[in-house]
């Protein structure tokens, strides 16, 4: 099962200018068959398809079918119809803007790391989405060559992991890349509406697409970790951040976070465009369950500002 936790806010201004540069026009017939794919795997698969009343939506649909020119005005229609069940992660994105979107990322990858005074190793982990499986590992395997650099370097006293420009993407580059951090045991799960079993995330190498050519552990796997949230912390961001909740050694702080905890897959339509779809729930290593924001375990408004890593240093010390 490849589970993904895409931010719709990391898409939305791409989404909205290359859907309508690469629009495809559609007939009647074609709008129904569409339609009729959608409906159904959102049936199958989503979370959400209990609160949806399929009979009115698809009523609604019909009466007003002549009026859709394109594919993608279909696939906002359904989208539209999950927003207002309040499922704010999925979403309907032409394969050519996914694919344009992934590419921007080799460019814009945004990771740094640094020895802070007082020994203190910082990693900021930005957000991050590609297809580019060569990219994709580049990013894990710089992340997880940072932790080892810094606690190669150093007397390592204490680590910040900067989530709060970590807007979402891909998940598994940033679970694997601070794997040394995280711990080998289960940091999380996703579980799909009629299942009783909860899928757990495999974080040691290889998993899901990503492989950490020499992976590390850590001299002192016992040392504090602070993690920081924002606002902005979403999708792929909270999923990373769910991965420290409930260890003994860890604290986050910061604003409370997007709320786009759900996990994503990504259904391939019959007009050659995609339907990432919210089809799971996602638990912590404790299966506590989470639908929403999550709070930080020391609330601090404004958390862009240097109070929040006045906090996490003074609690690292």
């Amino acid at each position: 099962m490849k589970i993904y936790a895409f931010n719709l806010n990391l898409l939305t201004f791409l989404l909205v200018f290359s859907n309508q540069c690469l629009a495809q026009t559609i007939t009647v017939k074609q709008a129904k068959k569409l339609s009729g794919e959608i409906v159904s795997c959102i049936k199958k698969n989503s979370i959400f398809s209990d609160s949806l009343n399929f009979i009115s939506m698809e009523k609604d649909f019909n009466e007003y079918v002549d009026t859709f020119d394109t594919y993608q005005e279909v696939g906002y229609y359904y989208t539209w119809q999950l927003r207002k069940v309040g499922d704010n992660h999925s979403f309907y994105i032409s394969k050519r803007s996914m694919e344009n979107f992934s590419k921007k990322q080799k460019d814009s990858i945004g990771f740094g790391y640094q020895l802070l005074e007082g020994s203190i190793g910082y990693l900021n982990i930005p957000g991050f989405l590609s297809t580019d499986y060569k990219v994709v590992d580049d990013f894990a395997n710089r992340i997880h060559n940072a932790i080892k650099e810094l606690d190669n370097r150093e007397n390592i006293k204490g680590w910040i992991v900067d989530l709060r420009n970590d807007v979402g993407g891909n998940m598994w580059p940033m679970v694997l890349g601070l794997s040394p951090l995280i711990g080998n045991d289960v940091p999380g799960y996703f579980k799909s509406g009629n299942q009783s079993d909860a899928y757990g995330w495999k974080i040691s190498s290889p998993s899901n697409g990503v492989t950490i050519k020499e992976p590390y552990r850590l001299k002192n796997p016992e040392t504090k970790i602070a993690v920081l949230y924002s606002k902005k912390t979403a999708s792929s961001g909270e999923m990373t951040a769910i991965c420290f909740i409930g260890k003994p050694n860890s604290r986050s702080f910061g604003e409370v976070t997007a709320g786009y905890t759900t996990g994503n897959q990504i259904y391939n339509l019959s007009d050659g465009n995609i339907f990432v779809l919210a089809s799971t729930y996602v638990l912590d290593r404790n299966k506590k369950k989470y639908m929403g924001s999550i709070i930080p375990d020391v609330l601090i408004e404004k958390s862009a500002d240097m109070k929040v890593m006045e906090h996490a240093k003074a609690w690292l010390k």
